[in-house]
């Protein structure tokens, strides 16, 4: 798998209206069951979608204000998802209106900042193959992570859009 992924660029995370991939898994597992909704990568707010209403859930590490209404509404949009309505996810809501229903993370039980163990981040993107199947991968890793902690970090994406299970044999 390590061939197949490439460094695309490396920006700072500071105030930047985006969420690291842990931080959205964390939100869509403490919120929602899992046969219930479908997570979405590539986009820097949009999360997943709720499989019933087709409504799309978008998690922000800050402020969930009007840019990032705006931003989540365009990610939306490009995904194909209900425009009319949102679930969104964030340290704070200071805009609102009648197609959001914005929860804190502090309410859901969600520790944004166990998750912000560097400032920067460098992005991946690469695939899997299964029987043939090409499984697309976007992912980031702290810059300077280990192969290991890049496969760590590849297989969590994976985990995010494909069911995966084991069990202890001994």
């Amino acid at each position: 798998m390590a061939e197949a992924i490439t460094k695309t660029n490396a920006v700072s995370t500071g105030k930047r209206l985006d969420s690291s991939d842990e931080l959205k898994a964390r939100v869509l597992n403490a919120v929602y069951e899992s046969d219930r909704i479908a997570p979405l990568s590539g986009y820097k707010l949009l999360a997943g979608r709720h499989l019933t209403t087709n409504v799309g859930i978008v998690v922000i590490d800050g402020d969930f204000n009007r840019d990032a209404f705006k931003l989540a509404v365009d990610e939306i949009k490009a995904a194909g998802l209900k425009a009319s309505r949102m679930y969104a996810y964030g340290r704070t809501g200071s805009y609102s209106g009648q197609a959001i229903s914005f929860s804190k993370f502090e309410g859901i039980g969600v520790d944004p900042d166990a998750f912000a163990s560097s400032t920067e981040q460098e992005f991946f993107s690469g695939y899997v193959m299964i029987d043939g199947t090409r499984i697309q991968l976007d992912f980031s890793a702290p810059p300077g992570a280990s192969q290991q902690e890049l496969d760590a970090a590849a297989f969590g994406a994976l985990a995010m859009i494909a069911e995966v299970n084991y069990v202890r044999i001994g």
